[in-house]
């Protein structure tokens, strides 16, 4: 079975619910932990389950090569975000900012913005909008989510604004010059 239907199916049944990383538990289906880390997913998958442990200097790179706070994954209770902090709403906010920037950017063309607006499941579009809705409905949403759903609107912003730069300037598409234009 592929590792992260697995993570799926244990995560519903319950299975993780103990973890010593509730916040790396979030982030696991957003961040390739498993590879910064430099470790296999069957051993991820056994640290969630309580039977092996990251050491300081694999929670670390998962930190620094995914730009999530290290004290957000020591963390040993799970980081929800408050609609009552103004900071959150705030954080909210911006999403929904970068939500209008993609939009913008299908209108003009993108195939990765149109590729993101139509998606399904755990990436996209509608993750955005059900996050969005749980948190000004008051339900839980977690710190792991958020960073999720903010580092899947960052990339598509960043290869969709990609789409309209100008083509680079290289010896195949130097424009011709006048020899009259020359200067003597």
């Amino acid at each position: 079975m592929d590792n992260l239907l697995k993570f799926h199916e244990e995560r519903r049944n319950g299975l993780y619910a103990g973890c010593s990383y509730p916040n790396l538990v979030e982030i696991y289906e957003y961040f390739p932990t498993s590879y910064f880390a430099e470790v296999t997913s069957e051993l991820m998958l056994a640290v969630f389950l309580g039977e092996e442990d990251l050491t300081l200097g694999e929670m670390s790179r998962i930190a620094r090569y995914n730009g999530i706070p290290f004290s957000a994954l020591v963390c040993p209770h799970l980081i929800t975000l408050d609609r009552g902090r103004w900071k959150h709403r705030q954080m909210i906010k911006r999403l929904h900012e970068k939500l209008f920037t993609i939009w913008e950017l299908q209108k003009k063309g993108s195939q990765y913005a149109k590729r993101y607006m139509y998606r399904y499941g755990a990436a996209g579009r509608c993750d955005y909008v059900n996050m969005d809705l749980a948190f000004w409905d008051g339900r839980i949403v977690t710190y792991g989510h958020y960073l999720g759903v903010n580092h899947a609107m960052d990339d598509t912003i960043l290869f969709a604004s990609g789409e309209f730069r100008k083509a680079p300037r290289g010896l195949a598409n130097v424009p011709k010059t006048d020899e009259t234009d020359m200067p003597a």
